[in-house]
């Protein structure tokens, strides 16, 4: 195989009319170790140095565009293959032949050979790969064809745009006309041709890759044959005059008032849309009419979506429990039969159950949290596990039984941090403390992930929770990992948390176990991306806890933040300049330092809002004090949507940016959901080059939905 084949090729494109001739004299400039035409040149030393400058180099590979010409014009073809024959040069020679067109002589035969051209100069560049050099001739063929050449490197990109002037009368000497062209020109005739660089290194136009990407559009053409007749078409033609009509919406869209008022960018291929549709998008509301809800909750799941602040062990809700629990119904029947006691309890609380006696349940077990400890002979989570499994088929029940008048969205408003977390008190730990468990758990949430649209969701978890059935802190951070690792539709990756409400040793174990799973494999700094402090904010300020962040920030370790939840804006102050917050958790009261929050908007700090828990922790809205996400996106803050504990507050990432519109007084438009969803993955805790690629495909996936937008 030659050299050239084994890296990318350098390919030179070029039109061909009725004279073959001017093949030659372009390579004569391309590869003069191979062909040596202008070495007798008067400005030899000057072609050397166009050369250099423009890093010229030998091409491997040669296409020719052309009419499918008449029987006595076809000996062009042939006087040019019969050349290449007889130079034995290192580059292949491949013909593409418009089929049927003998002549450019109608608008839509021109329109035709446009297509092609451009096809072929894409291909060209595609197996280049972005490594090899394309060089693009206007000297071939037909002035429309020139002009169609030249636009496709302003519109594709290219190394360069090559000429080849002729003088006049000495081009036209008769040693010409029996010239081979595969040596070098004899000096008496030699200036005759001057091959020259247009111009040099032009770069794509940003509008072609807009997703849905102009170039997905275009198929490969056959590699195999050397000469290729190409159907007549204009398909391609047409989409890149219409994005180029798109582009020119951009600046007008953006500048005429349609984009100037926000003070984020959107996606940007939305500028592309004509001004109807952008006033729809940002005109038509979700959360403001309760008869649409449902439509527009189906809209929303439909988005590609981000998460950043999800607690697995908030994750479940109630059937999801029961689900979870019953990957351990092996281990329980084992310890049923071993243990009398527990058998005996276990069928007393079924027959509570089977018979609905709700006030007898709550009677017999108090406290939920007591059943963690109830059977201390028995391993963890098994107890738990056991009494959830009763609930099989009378999930209901189970609700009643967890969240009593909560069950009323009205009264689940405003109930204060603490009262908020002990509706957790039968997943998390109590759950979590068995492999079994776990897998369970990430086997939901992949497919609630899946069924939600979810493409990127960072987990928040804190592994040494749950070691009380035998497992190893890393061994449960190895088991979640795997299994999370085998979806197929949502990234996963990991946020260690610490607790401010427990003893500082949590706080210093947490950060211990970061740092032995670094030093143990590489690997884990791709999977544990970020480190958070949660709890209650009264405990500990982020001030007391500077000292032990430290060895984080000595790893570079992406921060966030639970802030401006349940306290004042002192805590968020503090989480950005003692502990160097990239992202603050609820931050729901920034408002109240300006400063502050001028300093959110310089550095780009992102918000992690979570609508429902932020109500039923809070209260906002309907004659509680407004949501701050209406000014904060107004303010131009980089806000998120996420559900914090999702089984907790009985909700999805889709009904979360519902709850969001719902709760802001007058909704939110379709143009502000899309930039909560893009702001979701710009604060994803990722690499750059990983960040902009999600960026990208969730770009591609909303205009692809909203594609079907009419312009009315």
């Amino acid at each position: 195989m030659n050299d050239h084949k084994r890296r990318m090729p350098n390919i030179l494109v070029s039109t061909l009319g009725k004279a073959w001739q001017i093949i030659p004299e372009l390579v004569g400039f391309t590869n003069p170790r191979e062909l040596p035409l202008y070495s007798l040149h008067p400005s030899s030393k000057e072609l050397d140095d166009w050369r250099r400058r423009h890093q010229i180099m030998p091409i491997d590979a040669l296409w020719i565009i052309s009419t499918d010409q008449r029987e006595e014009e076809r000996n062009t073809l042939e006087r040019l293959q019969k050349w290449h024959r007889a130079l034995h040069p290192s580059f292949d020679l491949k013909y593409f032949i418009l089929q049927g067109v003998r002549d450019l002589d109608s608008l839509r035969s021109t329109r035709q050979m446009s297509d092609l051209i451009f096809r072929v100069v894409i291909n060209a560049r595609r197996r280049g790969g972005g490594k090899g050099k394309l060089l693009l001739s206007l000297a071939g063929g037909r002035k429309t064809m020139s002009a169609d050449m030249q636009q496709a490197g302003n519109l594709f990109g290219c190394k360069a745009l090559l000429h080849v002037t002729a003088d006049e009368k000495k081009s036209k000497a008769d040693f010409f006309k029996g010239f081979d062209y595969l040596a070098a020109i004899p000096k008496d005739y030699s200036a005759a041709f001057l091959p020259t660089v247009i111009a040099a290194n032009l770069q794509p136009h940003a509008a072609l890759d807009v997703p849905p990407s102009i170039d997905d559009a275009v198929p490969d053409l056959p590699d195999e044959e050397q000469l290729l007749y190409i159907e007549p078409q204009t398909g391609l033609l047409e989409k890149i005059e219409k994005r180029m009509r798109e582009a020119r919406n951009i600046t007008v869209n953006y500048y005429s008032g349609l984009g100037a008022h926000y003070r984020q960018t959107n996606y940007r291929a939305l500028y592309a849309f004509s001004p109807q549709q952008i006033q729809k998008l940002q005109t038509q509301r979700i959360g403001a009419h309760p008869e649409t809800a449902l439509e527009e909750q189906k809209w929303l799941q439909k988005l590609p979506k981000a998460e950043l602040h999800c607690h697995l062990g908030g994750l479940l809700n109630t059937p999801e429990l029961i689900e979870a629990a019953a990957a351990n119904a092996e281990q329980i029947a084992k310890w049923r039969k071993r243990i009398k006691a527990f058998d005996r309890w276990l069928n007393k609380i079924a027959k509570l159950i089977d018979e609905a006696r709700l006030e007898a349940l709550k009677k017999e077990i108090p406290k939920t949290k007591d059943l963690r400890n109830k059977f201390p002979r028995i391993p963890k989570p098994l107890t738990v596990a056991a009494f959830l499994m009763l609930f099989e088929e009378k999930e209901n029940l189970l609700q009643r039984f967890i969240f009593g008048e909560y069950l009323q969205d009205s009264l689940f408003r405003g109930i204060g941090i603490d009262q908020y977390e002990a509706l957790g008190d039968l997943q998390g730990s109590a759950l979590l403390q068995s492999e079994a468990s776990i897998r369970a758990a990430c086997k939901i949430l992949i497919e609630k992930c899946r069924r939600d649209n979810v493409r990127y969701l960072e987990l928040r978890q804190s592994p040494h929770k749950y070691t009380e059935g035998g497992l190893t802190a890393g061994e449960v951070v190895e088991i979640i990992r795997r299994e999370l690792k085998k979806s197929r539709h949502t990234q996963f990756k990991a946020v260690f948390i610490a607790s401010r409400h427990r003893q500082m040793s949590e706080v210093h174990r947490h950060i211990e176990l970061a740092q032995e799973l670094f030093s143990k494999d590489s690997s884990f700094r791709e999977w544990i991306v970020g480190f958070d402090l949660a709890g209650a904010e009264y405990v500990r300020s982020p001030a007391q806890l500077r000292e032990a962040f430290l060895p984080l920030m000595e790893e570079s370790m992406n921060i966030s933040i639970h802030a401006g939840e349940t306290e004042n804006v002192k805590n968020i102050w503090e989480a950005v300049y003692y502990l160097n917050a990239d992202r603050i958790g609820h931050g729901l009261t920034l408002n109240d330092d300006a400063k502050l929050k001028s300093r959110f908007l310089n550095r780009k700090i992102t918000i992690e809002m979570c609508p429902s828990s932020n109500d039923q922790i809070i209260g906002y809205g309907r004659g509680k004090k407004p949501y701050p996400l209406r000014d904060y996106l107004e303010y131009g803050l980089r806000v998120t949507i996420n559900t914090d504990n999702p089984g907790i507050s009985r909700t999805s990432l889709s009904e979360e940016y519902y709850k969001a519109a719902a709760i802001t007084e007058g909704g939110l438009s379709r143009w502000e959901v899309l930039q909560l969803v893009r702001n979701g993955f710009r604060g994803a805790f990722l690499p750059f080059e990983d960040r902009q690629k999600k960026l990208l495909e969730s770009e591609k996936k909303i205009i692809d939905l909203l594609s079907g937008m009419d312009d009315e």
